[in-house]
């Protein structure tokens, strides 16, 4: 028997691992079988809610007013939405893809879901939790005369992206290692949109400096 039988093939890899990074610009929109439930529906609730929650987390007087000169342009259901985001997932996975980077085993692409679909005659659809997985595999539970040319032209993009990566390719040559670029997909006439900034950047570094990213979830 030779000395080697029985022993453990060992492999060596040359080429790094390709990893994306990703996350949805509003994780925390709560959505019942692809059917939005809007709870913050009016800046009443906005404001009594925002209260509520940074009395528990801050001493900072004028938390508000800061928070509201960050996102004060979004409507109450977005405003709510985009800051727990920041907060809890696109700040610190900035963070963690920028971390990972640092291995010389892996090439870390950042990935942002900006993508708020718009049905005719309702509010637009934050992009919530998993909402590109549901784009991915067809819209299951949707309307499916609701959805719009652009919807099936996103879900086109995620697929060519995952069939690039999966074949060891990239889908752009653009689209550079984090944290030199990140690739944001949007609803616009242009939806693959190739930024030197990190998600939120802004946004992230302000509510770093008042504390308030060491709240990031765990699965």
């Amino acid at each position: 028997m030779s000395e080697n039988a029985g022993k453990q093939k060992i492999s060596t890899r040359d080429t790094k691992v390709k990893i994306i990074v990703s996350n949805t610009a509003q994780e925390t929109f709560v959505s019942v079988i692809n059917k939005p439930h809007l709870a913050m529906n009016s800046h009443k609730i906005l404001n009594h809610t925002l209260s509520t929650l940074f009395k528990q987390i801050t001493e900072d007087g004028e938390i508000l007013k800061k928070v509201y000169g960050m996102y004060g342009n979004l409507t109450p259901q977005f405003l709510w939405d985009t800051l727990k985001t920041d907060m809890r997932s696109t700040c610190p996975t900035n963070d963690v893809a920028e971390a990972m980077s640092a291995s010389e085993h892996h090439e870390v692409y950042r990935l942002f879901i900006d993508y708020n679909m718009a049905p005719p005659g309702q509010a637009p659809v934050p992009a919530y939790h998993c909402f590109d997985t549901d784009a991915l595999f067809g819209y299951v539970g949707f309307e499916m005369s609701k959805l719009a040319p652009r919807d099936w032209e996103f879900r086109k993009v995620l697929i060519n992206m995952l069939r690039e990566f999966s074949r060891g390719g990239i889908f752009t040559e653009d689209w550079k290692t984090f944290p030199e670029a990140t690739m944001i997909l949007r609803n616009e006439e242009k939806i693959v949109q190739i930024t030197g900034v990190r998600p939120h950047e802004r946004n992230c570094n302000e509510l770093q400096n008042l504390n308030l990213t060491k709240y990031g979830w765990q699965n």
